[in-house]
C-alpha cells in the first residue's frame, strides 16, 4: 500500500496484468507527464491504469491507446475513494468487456480537462 510513481516522457507498450495492465496504484500517488501507454491489457479491471483505495493521480499530456480490460475500464479504472485529474490527454481505441471503454468509476472522483 502507498508509495509514489512518477513517469515523465515514458512509453509503456504491451504491458499486461490481472488488474491495471500498465500501472496499479493502491492508496499511493501517481504523476504522469508527457507519456504514452500503448496496447496494454488487464484480465479484469483497468486495461491501462488502476487507481484504488484513496490513491491520488495526476495524468497530464498522456496518450492511452489500444488498451483493453476483461472487466471495467478499458483505459482507466478508479475506485474506492480514488481521486484523479486527467488533463490535456488522449484516451483512444480502448475497450472493456464490462463498463467504460475509456474510463470507469466506482466511488471515485475524476476531473477531466481538455482531453479526448
Amino acid at each position: 500500500h502507498g508509495g509514489t510513481i512518477w513517469l515523465e516522457g515514458c512509453t509503456l507498450r504491451n504491458a499486461s496484468a490481472l488488474d491495471g495492465g500498465a500501472i496499479f496504484v493502491w492508496g499511493g500517488s501517481l504523476l504522469i507527464e508527457h507519456s504514452r501507454f500503448l496496447d496494454s491489457s488487464a484480465a479484469r479491471e483497468a486495461g491501462c491504469i488502476a487507481i484504488l483505495e484513496g490513491a491520488a493521480a495526476d495524468v497530464r499530456n498522456a496518450t492511452l491507446r489500444g488498451c483493453s480490460a476483461g472487466g471495467d475500464g478499458g483505459g482507466i479504472f478508479a475506485a474506492d475513494g480514488a481521486q484523479m485529474v486527467l488533463a490535456d490527454s488522449f484516451v483512444e481505441e480502448c475497450t472493456a468487456e464490462g463498463s467504460g471503454g475509456a474510463l470507469a468509476l466506482d466511488g471515485a472522483f475524476v476531473e477531466v480537462h481538455r482531453s479526448e
